[in-house]
């Protein structure tokens, strides 16, 4: 949701400091969701974390969709 929003190397780069698709991955797949949801809700720019909190909060409205 926030690479859509944000870009694959933002996401990345909030969990590595740098744009490498690999590392950034092994990174994140070592995290359970709530932290990787917590890094993300720190260091994302704001207009993505907003979009975030607001396709979490219509999940039960998309599942039926």
């Amino acid at each position: 949701i926030c690479a859509y929003n944000g870009g694959i190397g933002r996401v990345i780069k909030a969990f590595t400091g740098a744009t490498n698709l690999k590392r950034g991955a092994q990174k994140i797949n070592s995290l359970y969701s709530n932290e990787v949801y917590r890094v993300l809700m720190r260091r994302m720019p704001e207009e993505t974390r907003d979009y975030l909190k607001r396709v979490l909060k219509r999940m039960e409205i998309y599942k039926h969709i």
